[in-house]
Protein backbone atom coordinates (compact mmCIF):
# COMPACT_ATOMS: atom_id res chain seq x y z
CA UNK A 1 0.00 0.00 0.00
CA UNK A 2 1.09 3.60 -0.60
CA UNK A 3 2.35 5.72 2.27
CA UNK A 4 -0.84 7.82 2.21
CA UNK A 5 -3.01 4.76 2.80
CA UNK A 6 -1.02 3.09 5.55
CA UNK A 7 -2.47 2.71 9.03
CA UNK A 8 -0.65 5.67 10.60
CA UNK A 9 -3.05 5.99 13.54
CA UNK A 10 -1.20 3.08 15.16
CA UNK A 11 1.42 5.68 16.18
CA UNK A 12 -1.10 8.07 17.75
CA UNK A 13 -2.92 5.84 20.25
CA UNK A 14 -2.20 6.41 23.98
CA UNK A 15 -0.24 3.16 24.21
CA UNK A 16 1.78 4.05 21.13
CA UNK A 17 2.59 7.49 22.50
CA UNK A 18 3.83 5.94 25.75
CA UNK A 19 6.09 3.53 23.82
CA UNK A 20 7.42 6.29 21.57
CA UNK A 21 8.22 8.46 24.59
CA UNK A 22 10.08 5.57 26.21
CA UNK A 23 11.93 4.73 23.00
CA UNK A 24 12.70 8.38 22.27
CA UNK A 25 14.23 8.88 25.71
CA UNK A 26 16.45 5.85 25.12
CA UNK A 27 17.67 7.45 21.87
CA UNK A 28 18.38 10.79 23.58
CA UNK A 29 20.66 8.99 26.04
CA UNK A 30 23.39 9.17 23.38
CA UNK A 31 24.10 12.72 24.58
CA UNK A 32 24.03 11.85 28.28
CA UNK A 33 26.94 13.82 29.81
CA UNK A 34 27.36 11.25 32.62
CA UNK A 35 27.71 8.30 30.23
CA UNK A 36 31.14 6.67 30.54
CA UNK A 37 30.93 5.10 27.05
CA UNK A 38 29.16 6.09 23.81
CA UNK A 39 30.01 2.74 22.23
CA UNK A 40 27.89 0.91 24.82
CA UNK A 41 24.91 3.03 23.75
CA UNK A 42 25.21 1.80 20.14
CA UNK A 43 25.22 -1.82 21.27
CA UNK A 44 22.25 -1.45 23.64
CA UNK A 45 20.00 0.90 21.64
CA UNK A 46 19.54 -1.47 18.70
CA UNK A 47 17.74 -4.26 20.57
CA UNK A 48 16.14 -1.83 23.04
CA UNK A 49 14.33 0.21 20.37
CA UNK A 50 14.11 -2.62 17.86
CA UNK A 51 12.13 -4.81 20.25
CA UNK A 52 9.70 -1.95 20.93
CA UNK A 53 8.95 -1.79 17.20
CA UNK A 54 7.46 -5.27 17.50
CA UNK A 55 4.45 -3.61 19.12
CA UNK A 56 3.72 -1.55 15.99
CA UNK A 57 4.48 -4.44 13.63
CA UNK A 58 2.23 -6.87 15.51
CA UNK A 59 -0.54 -4.28 15.97
CA UNK A 60 -0.54 -3.49 12.24
CA UNK A 61 -0.39 -7.14 11.22
CA UNK A 62 -3.41 -8.17 13.28
CA UNK A 63 -6.56 -7.15 11.43
CA UNK A 64 -9.17 -9.68 12.54
CA UNK A 65 -10.06 -12.24 15.20
CA UNK A 66 -8.35 -15.09 13.36
CA UNK A 67 -5.06 -13.18 13.27
CA UNK A 68 -5.05 -12.94 17.07
CA UNK A 69 -5.67 -16.67 17.34
CA UNK A 70 -2.84 -17.51 14.94
CA UNK A 71 -0.26 -15.36 16.72
CA UNK A 72 -1.39 -16.31 20.22
CA UNK A 73 -1.68 -20.04 19.68
CA UNK A 74 1.67 -20.17 17.89
CA UNK A 75 3.34 -18.56 20.92
CA UNK A 76 1.54 -20.97 23.25
CA UNK A 77 2.64 -23.94 21.12
CA UNK A 78 6.28 -22.80 21.31
CA UNK A 79 5.92 -22.41 25.07
CA UNK A 80 4.53 -25.95 25.30
CA UNK A 81 7.60 -27.24 23.47
CA UNK A 82 10.03 -25.41 25.78
CA UNK A 83 8.01 -26.50 28.83
CA UNK A 84 8.38 -30.13 27.79
CA UNK A 85 12.07 -29.50 27.15
CA UNK A 86 12.55 -28.16 30.69
CA UNK A 87 10.68 -31.07 32.26
CA UNK A 88 12.90 -33.46 30.31
CA UNK A 89 16.03 -31.65 31.57
CA UNK A 90 15.03 -32.16 35.21
CA UNK A 91 14.30 -35.87 34.82
CA UNK A 92 16.92 -36.90 32.24
CA UNK A 93 19.59 -34.22 32.64
CA UNK A 94 21.06 -31.72 30.19
CA UNK A 95 22.38 -32.65 26.78
CA UNK A 96 26.16 -32.47 26.47
CA UNK A 97 26.01 -29.29 24.37
CA UNK A 98 23.69 -27.70 26.94
CA UNK A 99 26.12 -28.40 29.75
CA UNK A 100 28.95 -27.00 27.61
CA UNK A 101 26.89 -23.84 27.14
CA UNK A 102 26.35 -23.54 30.90
CA UNK A 103 30.03 -24.00 31.71
CA UNK A 104 31.19 -21.71 28.91
CA UNK A 105 28.93 -18.89 30.16
CA UNK A 106 29.89 -19.50 33.81
CA UNK A 107 26.26 -20.07 34.92
CA UNK A 108 26.66 -23.44 36.61
CA UNK A 109 26.04 -21.81 40.00
CA UNK A 110 22.66 -20.60 38.69
CA UNK A 111 21.37 -23.84 37.18
CA UNK A 112 22.71 -26.26 39.82
CA UNK A 113 21.01 -25.73 43.19
CA UNK A 114 21.05 -28.03 46.24
CA UNK A 115 22.33 -30.94 44.17
CA UNK A 116 19.62 -30.50 41.50
CA UNK A 117 19.61 -29.15 37.97
CA UNK A 118 17.06 -26.41 37.40
CA UNK A 119 14.96 -26.41 34.24
CA UNK A 120 16.02 -23.83 31.67
CA UNK A 121 14.19 -25.17 28.61
CA UNK A 122 15.27 -23.57 25.35
CA UNK A 123 15.82 -20.19 27.03
CA UNK A 124 19.06 -20.85 28.91
CA UNK A 125 18.24 -18.85 32.03
CA UNK A 126 16.25 -20.41 34.91
CA UNK A 127 15.03 -16.96 36.02
CA UNK A 128 13.64 -15.91 32.62
CA UNK A 129 12.38 -19.44 31.97
CA UNK A 130 10.45 -19.58 35.24
CA UNK A 131 8.90 -16.12 34.78
CA UNK A 132 7.73 -16.87 31.24
CA UNK A 133 6.41 -20.30 32.20
CA UNK A 134 4.52 -18.77 35.14
CA UNK A 135 2.89 -16.15 32.92
CA UNK A 136 1.97 -18.60 30.15
CA UNK A 137 0.63 -21.25 32.55
CA UNK A 138 -1.90 -19.04 34.31
CA UNK A 139 -2.78 -17.15 31.12
CA UNK A 140 -3.51 -20.40 29.22
CA UNK A 141 -5.71 -21.77 31.99
CA UNK A 142 -7.50 -18.43 32.25
CA UNK A 143 -8.08 -18.32 28.49
CA UNK A 144 -10.10 -21.56 28.59
CA UNK A 145 -13.22 -19.68 29.66
CA UNK A 146 -13.14 -17.52 26.52
CA UNK A 147 -13.11 -20.33 23.92
CA UNK A 148 -15.87 -22.74 22.87
CA UNK A 149 -14.23 -25.64 21.01
CA UNK A 150 -13.30 -28.63 23.18
CA UNK A 151 -10.02 -29.30 21.38
CA UNK A 152 -8.95 -25.68 21.95
CA UNK A 153 -9.85 -25.96 25.64
CA UNK A 154 -7.85 -29.21 25.84
CA UNK A 155 -4.85 -27.58 24.17
CA UNK A 156 -4.94 -24.62 26.56
CA UNK A 157 -5.26 -26.95 29.55
CA UNK A 158 -2.24 -29.03 28.45
CA UNK A 159 -0.17 -25.88 27.86
CA UNK A 160 -1.21 -24.45 31.24
CA UNK A 161 -0.34 -27.58 33.24
CA UNK A 162 2.92 -28.26 31.38
CA UNK A 163 4.11 -24.67 31.86
CA UNK A 164 3.07 -24.75 35.52
CA UNK A 165 5.20 -27.85 36.13
CA UNK A 166 8.07 -26.29 34.19
CA UNK A 167 7.78 -23.12 36.30
CA UNK A 168 8.14 -25.16 39.50
CA UNK A 169 11.08 -27.11 38.05
CA UNK A 170 12.84 -23.85 37.16
CA UNK A 171 13.14 -23.07 40.87
CA UNK A 172 12.69 -19.35 40.15
CA UNK A 173 11.19 -17.85 43.29
CA UNK A 174 10.16 -14.64 41.53
CA UNK A 175 7.84 -16.64 39.28
CA UNK A 176 5.86 -17.97 42.24
CA UNK A 177 4.32 -14.56 42.92
CA UNK A 178 2.82 -14.41 39.43
CA UNK A 179 -0.13 -16.71 40.14
CA UNK A 180 -1.44 -15.06 43.36
CA UNK A 181 -1.01 -11.55 41.92
CA UNK A 182 -2.72 -12.69 38.71
CA UNK A 183 -5.68 -13.91 40.73
CA UNK A 184 -5.83 -10.75 42.84
CA UNK A 185 -5.78 -8.64 39.65
CA UNK A 186 -8.64 -10.70 38.21
CA UNK A 187 -10.71 -10.11 41.35
CA UNK A 188 -10.31 -6.37 40.79
CA UNK A 189 -11.13 -6.60 37.08
CA UNK A 190 -14.14 -8.91 37.45
CA UNK A 191 -15.85 -6.83 40.16
CA UNK A 192 -17.80 -9.83 41.50
CA UNK A 193 -18.68 -10.29 45.18
CA UNK A 194 -18.13 -14.05 44.98
CA UNK A 195 -14.53 -13.47 43.94
CA UNK A 196 -14.02 -10.99 46.76
CA UNK A 197 -15.01 -13.69 49.23
CA UNK A 198 -12.71 -16.21 47.53
CA UNK A 199 -9.73 -14.05 48.46
CA UNK A 200 -10.20 -15.19 52.05
CA UNK A 201 -9.80 -18.82 50.99
CA UNK A 202 -6.79 -17.91 48.82
CA UNK A 203 -5.08 -16.17 51.74
CA UNK A 204 -5.73 -19.16 54.03
CA UNK A 205 -4.26 -21.48 51.38
CA UNK A 206 -1.10 -19.36 51.09
CA UNK A 207 -0.67 -19.28 54.88
CA UNK A 208 -1.01 -23.08 55.08
CA UNK A 209 1.40 -23.51 52.16
CA UNK A 210 3.95 -21.23 53.82
CA UNK A 211 3.85 -23.11 57.15
CA UNK A 212 3.23 -26.67 55.91
CA UNK A 213 6.14 -28.95 57.01
CA UNK A 214 7.58 -30.88 54.07
CA UNK A 215 10.78 -32.43 52.75
CA UNK A 216 9.84 -31.79 49.12
CA UNK A 217 12.50 -29.59 47.52
CA UNK A 218 10.11 -27.81 45.14
CA UNK A 219 7.61 -26.96 47.89
CA UNK A 220 10.46 -25.76 50.11
CA UNK A 221 11.59 -23.53 47.26
CA UNK A 222 8.10 -22.02 47.06
CA UNK A 223 7.98 -21.58 50.84
CA UNK A 224 11.27 -19.66 50.74
CA UNK A 225 9.40 -16.84 48.95
CA UNK A 226 7.54 -16.11 52.20
CA UNK A 227 10.85 -15.85 54.06
CA UNK A 228 12.71 -13.85 51.44
CA UNK A 229 14.05 -11.33 53.96
CA UNK A 230 16.09 -14.13 55.56
CA UNK A 231 17.69 -15.13 52.25
CA UNK A 232 21.31 -14.09 51.74
CA UNK A 233 20.79 -13.07 48.09
CA UNK A 234 17.78 -10.94 49.06
CA UNK A 235 19.80 -9.18 51.75
CA UNK A 236 22.60 -8.49 49.27
CA UNK A 237 20.17 -7.01 46.75
CA UNK A 238 18.51 -4.89 49.44
CA UNK A 239 21.91 -3.53 50.45
CA UNK A 240 22.77 -2.73 46.82
CA UNK A 241 19.51 -0.81 46.42
CA UNK A 242 20.22 1.18 49.57
CA UNK A 243 23.63 2.15 48.23
CA UNK A 244 22.44 3.21 44.76
CA UNK A 245 19.36 5.30 45.71
CA UNK A 246 21.31 8.48 46.60
CA UNK A 247 23.21 8.23 43.30
CA UNK A 248 19.94 7.89 41.34
CA UNK A 249 18.47 11.01 42.96
CA UNK A 250 21.51 13.07 41.92
CA UNK A 251 21.43 11.83 38.29
CA UNK A 252 17.98 12.50 36.76
CA UNK A 253 18.93 11.00 33.37
CA UNK A 254 21.14 8.22 34.75
CA UNK A 255 24.57 7.02 33.77
CA UNK A 256 23.74 6.06 30.20
CA UNK A 257 22.61 2.92 28.39
CA UNK A 258 24.97 -0.01 28.89
CA UNK A 259 26.69 1.57 31.90
CA UNK A 260 25.89 -1.42 34.16
CA UNK A 261 26.19 -5.19 33.95
CA UNK A 262 27.99 -6.96 31.12
CA UNK A 263 28.13 -3.93 28.81
CA UNK A 264 29.47 -1.73 31.60
CA UNK A 265 32.24 -4.20 32.39
CA UNK A 266 33.12 -4.43 28.69
CA UNK A 267 33.07 -0.76 27.66
CA UNK A 268 33.63 1.15 30.92
CA UNK A 269 35.46 -1.27 33.25
CA UNK A 270 36.48 -0.03 36.67
CA UNK A 271 33.70 2.57 36.92
CA UNK A 272 31.24 2.67 39.80
CA UNK A 273 28.27 1.62 37.67
CA UNK A 274 30.16 -1.14 35.85
CA UNK A 275 30.72 -2.83 39.20
CA UNK A 276 27.11 -2.34 40.29
CA UNK A 277 24.95 -5.50 39.83
CA UNK A 278 21.59 -4.49 38.26
CA UNK A 279 19.57 -7.34 39.79
CA UNK A 280 16.30 -5.43 39.46
CA UNK A 281 14.72 -4.29 36.22
CA UNK A 282 13.40 -1.11 37.79
CA UNK A 283 16.75 -0.34 39.41
CA UNK A 284 18.60 -0.92 36.16
CA UNK A 285 16.31 1.53 34.36
CA UNK A 286 16.72 4.09 37.15
CA UNK A 287 20.51 3.73 37.12
CA UNK A 288 21.02 3.83 33.34
CA UNK A 289 18.25 6.31 32.43
CA UNK A 290 17.68 8.09 35.74
CA UNK A 291 14.46 8.72 37.59
CA UNK A 292 13.12 10.60 34.56
CA UNK A 293 13.63 7.52 32.42
CA UNK A 294 12.00 5.42 35.12
CA UNK A 295 8.89 7.62 34.87
CA UNK A 296 8.68 7.01 31.11
CA UNK A 297 9.15 3.27 31.69
CA UNK A 298 6.43 3.12 34.36
CA UNK A 299 4.16 5.11 32.04
CA UNK A 300 4.16 2.10 29.70
CA UNK A 301 2.93 -0.11 32.54
CA UNK A 302 0.39 2.59 33.51
CA UNK A 303 -1.16 2.54 30.04
CA UNK A 304 -1.34 -1.26 30.06
CA UNK A 305 -2.71 -1.73 33.59
CA UNK A 306 -4.81 1.37 34.30
CA UNK A 307 -6.02 2.51 30.88
CA UNK A 308 -6.33 -1.10 29.80
CA UNK A 309 -8.56 -1.82 32.81
CA UNK A 310 -10.98 1.02 32.03
CA UNK A 311 -11.22 -0.12 28.42
CA UNK A 312 -11.76 -3.73 29.50
CA UNK A 313 -14.82 -2.76 31.54
CA UNK A 314 -16.44 -1.45 28.34
CA UNK A 315 -15.80 -4.59 26.27
CA UNK A 316 -18.54 -7.05 25.24
CA UNK A 317 -17.09 -9.99 23.28
CA UNK A 318 -16.19 -12.93 25.62
CA UNK A 319 -13.13 -13.97 23.59
CA UNK A 320 -11.64 -10.50 23.42
CA UNK A 321 -12.51 -9.81 27.07
CA UNK A 322 -10.72 -12.96 28.20
CA UNK A 323 -7.58 -12.12 26.22
CA UNK A 324 -7.43 -8.55 27.53
CA UNK A 325 -8.15 -9.60 31.12
CA UNK A 326 -5.52 -12.33 30.92
CA UNK A 327 -2.93 -9.91 29.56
CA UNK A 328 -3.64 -7.26 32.22
CA UNK A 329 -3.63 -9.80 35.06
CA UNK A 330 -0.45 -11.41 33.70
CA UNK A 331 1.46 -8.16 33.16
CA UNK A 332 0.51 -6.80 36.60
CA UNK A 333 2.77 -9.29 38.44
CA UNK A 334 5.53 -8.53 35.91
CA UNK A 335 5.75 -5.04 37.39
CA UNK A 336 6.16 -6.58 40.85
CA UNK A 337 8.76 -9.06 39.58
CA UNK A 338 10.67 -6.17 37.95
CA UNK A 339 11.58 -5.07 41.48
CA UNK A 340 13.55 -8.27 42.09
CA UNK A 341 14.44 -9.42 38.56
CA UNK A 342 14.98 -7.98 35.11
CA UNK A 343 11.97 -8.90 32.96
CA UNK A 344 11.20 -6.63 30.00
CA UNK A 345 14.85 -5.82 29.32
CA UNK A 346 16.00 -9.44 29.01
CA UNK A 347 15.55 -11.77 26.03
CA UNK A 348 13.13 -13.39 25.21
CA UNK A 349 10.64 -11.52 27.40
CA UNK A 350 11.94 -8.36 25.75
CA UNK A 351 10.26 -9.68 22.58
CA UNK A 352 7.15 -11.26 24.06
CA UNK A 353 6.20 -8.25 26.20
CA UNK A 354 5.68 -5.93 23.23
CA UNK A 355 3.88 -8.62 21.23
CA UNK A 356 1.54 -9.33 24.15
CA UNK A 357 0.50 -5.71 24.66
CA UNK A 358 0.00 -5.32 20.88
CA UNK A 359 -2.38 -8.31 20.96
CA UNK A 360 -4.11 -6.83 23.99
CA UNK A 361 -4.77 -3.38 22.51
CA UNK A 362 -5.71 -4.78 19.10
CA UNK A 363 -8.27 -7.02 20.86
CA UNK A 364 -9.71 -3.90 22.52
CA UNK A 365 -9.88 -2.17 19.14
CA UNK A 366 -11.50 -5.14 17.38
CA UNK A 367 -14.06 -5.55 20.15
CA UNK A 368 -15.04 -1.91 19.68
CA UNK A 369 -15.34 -2.32 15.89
CA UNK A 370 -17.24 -5.61 15.90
Amino acid sequence: RSLLHREWHVFTSPMSVAILLWGGFNILEVVNPWAASRIAWFYVIRPAVGYMMLYFITYSMIQKRQDIKHVLYFILLMCLVTAGWGIYQVHAGYFEWEMNYVIRHDTLHLVFNNGRLRAIGSIGSPAQYGIIMGFISIFSLFLIQGVKQFRTKAFLFIVGIACLVAMVYSGTRSSYVIIPIFYFSWVILARKKSLYYSLIGAIIFLVVLAKFPTNNYHIQRIQSVFNASEDASYQTRAENKKIIFPWILKHPIGGGLGSTGVWGQKFSPGTFLANFPPDSGLIRVAVELGWIGLIFFLNVYYNVLIKGTFRFWKMKDPFYRTIVAGMICGIAPMLVVEWGQEVVGVFPMSLLFWIFIAIMFRAIELDKKE
